[in-house]
């Protein structure tokens, strides 16, 4: 779970949900 892109895909993940919020 350590994979750049898994990381930044989780952090773009988490920064839309607290946009949405």
């Amino acid at each position: 779970n350590m994979d750049p892109y898994v990381v930044i895909t989780c952090r773009t993940q988490e920064q839309k949900s607290s946009v949405a919020s």
